[in-house]
């Protein structure tokens, strides 16, 4: 909510652009962290488990929900009291910063969606809970069956 009042301030302000850039930049820096695990699967050897023989860990974040969801707060709170004081509104072509920040975006995104495909581990309660329905429908094998059994049956998951 306070980031559609921040987008509607700069809109009828028609400026601080530089803000609004380094406010997305910041949130997708977050977003990056909240997405992230927090061991490295390249860095550790054992890796997530892929059979029923294997120990179950739960995905453990590198950036928390609560402090991703304060620190965001934090700095749409920060962002919207730049924008009452004039020196922050540097004159920009905003365009350029758009198509830029969406570059950043997709290119960043497109790097943690292959990190979790190649390590297997998916970040939200929701998409596992779909592979776990796709695993019991129709794939048949065990191994697979017993690993996502074992995300549902897990309640801290």
């Amino acid at each position: 909510a306070m980031l559609v009042v921040y987008g509607i301030r700069v809109f009828f302000v028609d400026g601080f652009f530089i803000v609004t850039y380094g406010l997305g930049i910041y949130l997708l820096n977050l977003l990056i962290g909240f997405l992230s695990p927090a061991v490295d699967p390249d860095m550790e050897e054992p890796g997530l488990p892929t059979t029923s023989r294997e120990e179950f860990r739960p995905f453990s974040r590198k950036l928390p929900e609560f402090k991703f969801w304060w620190s965001a707060f934090r700095a749409v709170i920060t962002a919207m009291v730049m924008t009452f004081f004039p020196f922050f509104d540097l004159p920009v072509f905003w365009p350029i910063l758009l198509v830029y920040f969406l570059l950043l975006v997709c290119l960043t995104l497109k790097d943690r969606i292959r990190h979790m495909v190649k390590h297997r581990y998916i970040p939200t309660d929701q998409l596992r809970q779909a592979n776990v329905r796709r695993a019991d429908k129709g794939q048949g094998r065990r191994e697979g069956r017993a690993v996502a059994s074992s995300y549902a049956s897990d309640p801290d998951a």
